[in-house]
């Protein structure tokens, strides 16, 4: 297996849980502890602790699915808080969360977002262009972040 979800895992809330495993691997390989709450009712999906015992409130989205509505295929990422049949939407909220982590699973790639740097529910990305001049490109696989 190549690490990407197959056929048979295409329900979102699978997709979710994969996109955060694959977040709690990558971090921890990186030597980050990782801590799970238990259950999903709360605004992070987990606590990254660094070697300075420094806590990160992170919540972890992703997505499989390129828009190429543009002349450059791009990929986005709803930085929404609320559950999915509600229709009270709002972008994540900075005092329960410090840390937007988008995963873009064809690319494989991490994009390791701080939150007040989120002005809008949608976050564009471009990872399969270098030339790109993305607000949030800066912070593609960006893990210095979580280092003192």
């Amino acid at each position: 297996m190549d690490g990407k979800l197959t056929e048979k895992c295409r329900h979102n809330k699978k997709r979710g849980t994969f996109y955060e495993y694959k977040f709690f691997s990558e971090a921890m390989k990186r030597g980050y502890e990782i801590f799970v709450p238990a259950g999903d009712h709360l605004p992070q999906d987990c606590h990254l602790v660094n070697s300075d015992n420094e806590i990160f409130r992170i919540q972890i989205k992703g997505t499989d699915t390129e828009v190429k509505k543009w002349k450059t295929s791009r990929y986005r990422i709803s930085a929404k808080s609320g559950r999915g049949g509600s229709s009270q939407h709002s972008k994540i909220s900075c005092t329960k969360v410090d840390y937007l982590v988008a995963y873009v699973e064809p690319h494989d790639v991490f994009y390791i977002v701080p939150c007040r740097k989120i002005k809008a529910v949608n976050l564009w990305l471009y990872p399969n262009s270098l030339e790109s001049q993305g607000q949030f490109e800066k912070y593609k696989e960006d893990w210095s972040v979580f280092t003192c």
